[in-house]
């Protein structure tokens, strides 16, 4: 059963909502996009799977040329060659995306389980670290 309470909502915990409410159609057309994106994914998932590799290979690219970018705006050499070298992996690794875009995929999908292991560990760890302190 619903009390007054629940039915009624304080005025801190709806102005916080206004912004979003101003823009709910903009909201709602963004979500009707996703579906309709994820469909299509889901449809062809050997398309939908290249266009993610090769979309985060260039991702990779720009990355790594910001950071070169970036290495010579640092005026110390050990953080110069720091940012330089690792713009320069950026940049090869998205050169590699470019190049083997099956390789790319099958290590961002197990990059994605073993965060996804991790995660779950540690909130299972979490939980049980919880229930253990509760009186």
């Amino acid at each position: 059963m619903t009390s007054a309470a629940d039915t009624h909502r304080s005025p801190s915990h709806t102005l916080g909502l206004q912004p979003l409410r101003a823009k709910w159609g903009w909201i709602a057309t963004l979500g009707v996009i996703y579906v309709i994106v994820g469909l299509v994914a889901l449809g062809s998932i050997v398309t939908a799977t290249a266009a993610s590799v090769l979309l985060v290979g260039v991702m990779m690219v720009v990355a790594g040329i910001a950071e070169v970018f970036n290495a010579f705006q640092i005026r110390t050499w050990g953080k110069f060659a720091l940012w330089l070298l690792l713009g320069a992996l950026y940049i090869l690794a998205g050169i590699a995306t470019f190049q083997n875009p099956l390789l790319a995929a099958v290590l961002l999908t197990f990059l994605l389980g073993l965060a996804l292991v991790a995660s779950g560990a540690m909130r299972l760890i979490l939980a049980f670290g919880i229930k253990e302190s509760t009186p």
